[in-house]
């Protein structure tokens, strides 16, 4: 795995690692996403489009995540759609998977429970 960004602050940090699939990018995030760390979370997923079709977006390891990084996930599916790619999502721990429910987002984000199913996913 390749370490991409790291970013800190008073209150937040992030940081974003990635590695290949075989038809596109994961970028692994971990620590918090939020108005602090959204503008390097952005530049890297800008970066990850445009050479990949296929992104996928590991949360695993976020302990935070705000509006604004749900923002971000959204805005980012709906580039990857727009030219005919994907992006999938690592749900993470019980309270970030609980955010995607509670803003509606599970029925427009391809969601994946584990790296072995975002794998398998990822190969169809």
């Amino acid at each position: 795995m390749i370490e991409l960004a790291c970013v800190t602050g008073d209150q937040s940090q992030v940081g974003i690692a990635h590695r290949r699939l075989k038809r596109g990018i994961v970028l692994v995030l971990s620590g918090e996403i939020d108005l602090m760390s959204a503008p390097t979370l952005e530049r890297e997923l800008l970066r990850a489009e445009e050479s990949h079709d296929l992104v996928a977006i590991d949360l695993s390891d976020i302990s935070f995540l705000d509006s604004t990084g749900l923002h971000l996930i959204t805005a980012a599916s709906l580039r990857l759609r727009e030219r005919g790619g994907r992006l999938l999502v690592v749900q993470g721990p019980p309270q970030i998977s609980r955010l995607f429910e509670l803003s509606g987002l599970t029925d427009h984000l391809e969601l994946v429970a584990s790296d072995p199913e975002l794998e398998r996913v990822a190969a169809a």
